[in-house]
């Protein structure tokens, strides 16, 4: 005789309970891409368009990209802005030039390849890239703290550490 074997109720929906816990890697993951489509999306597409002269499918077709990019990316690039707060050692209550000057770094150096890549793969002339990548540069040291805050924001209407308290944070850490 066989016997069904039910579901033990309490593991029901448990996968996507553990998924979203605060604490989990991949509630992080969630929150960490999301502040950063939700704050470059419309950033970017003015800034191709009005700026470097794209044409709104050019943009269309990089924020596609982005999108992309951005759902690969985004947590990697909070960790490495977590790491990067780290290393500096810079805290909450460093000065806003420094923490500026980390959020910039950081936000340079992580996506400025990807996107010259995006632009590439939009089909954006080369005159485009130029202009939107030396735009980018400039525009990276206005932008990097008000998304590094905008990041912190995020994280902590999710319950989640901003990366100026991730400094006395074990490395592991979420």
């Amino acid at each position: 005789m066989l016997r069904t074997i039910e579901p033990n109720k309490a593991e029901t929906g448990s996968f996507l309970k553990r998924m979203l816990r605060k604490d989990s890697a991949a509630y992080a993951y969630i929150v960490d891409t999301a502040s950063t489509l939700a704050f470059y999306i419309p950033v970017c597409t003015a800034e191709e368009v009005w700026i470097a002269g794209m044409s709104l499918g050019q943009s269309l077709k990089t924020r596609a990209l982005g999108i992309v990019t951005t759902s690969i990316f985004g947590r990697p690039y909070g960790k490495f802005r977590d790491y990067a707060f780290k290393t500096t050692k810079t805290t909450d209550s460093s000065s806003f030039l420094r923490k500026a000057v980390v959020d910039t770094s950081a936000l340079m150096v992580f996506w400025m390849p990807m996107y010259v890549g995006q632009m590439y793969l939009a089909g954006a002339s080369k005159r485009s890239i130029i202009i939107a990548s030396a735009i980018a540069v400039p525009l990276s040291l206005v932008e990097g703290r008000p998304f590094g805050m905008f990041m912190d924001w995020m994280r902590k209407k999710a319950g989640l550490k901003s990366a100026t308290k991730m400094v006395d944070t074990p490395q592991n850490s979420i």
